[in-house]
């Protein structure tokens, strides 16, 4: 028996060292949850605080102007977003002399082409750009 004791007692001497550095990771680890509960708390009581001024600033000035508030400090923010602007909204309108939609039309046909820069007004009519006059064309 005394034997037995006394190699249990060596062999965990021999561990100490592992036993330390465990009890220190389970220690590190407690305090790692626990420093994650507090910033969940804190960011939970910051959005909180953030979407209750949004709800006072929704009544004092209107959802809509809140709402234009917000996309002018996005463009802000993103300047670049304005360049593709100009993409969503068409750019051409063709109309005929009654007034009625081009779009089928030949007039429609040209004033695409012409704004999209695949042909070219100039003096001598209508043009196709990079492509020279020969005396066949």
């Amino acid at each position: 028996m005394e034997r037995i004791a006394k190699a249990n007692a060596e062999a965990t001497a021999e561990q100490q060292g592992e036993l330390v550095r465990a009890e220190i990771g389970v220690q590190v680890a407690g305090q790692y949850k626990e420093q994650q509960l507090l910033r969940g708390e804190a960011d939970r009581n910051y959005l909180e605080q953030v979407a209750k001024g949004q709800e006072a600033q929704a009544e004092v000035l209107g959802q809509d102007l809140v709402a234009k508030l917000k996309m002018m400090e996005l463009v802000l923010a993103n300047p670049e977003a304005l360049e593709h602007l100009g993409k969503l909204v068409p750019q051409i309108l063709v109309t005929t002399s009654e007034g009625a939609s081009g779009i089928g039309s030949l007039e429609g046909a040209m004033a695409v082409l012409a704004g999209s820069g695949v042909l070219r007004a100039g003096d001598g009519g209508l043009t196709i750009p990079g492509r020279t006059k020969t005396a066949s064309n």
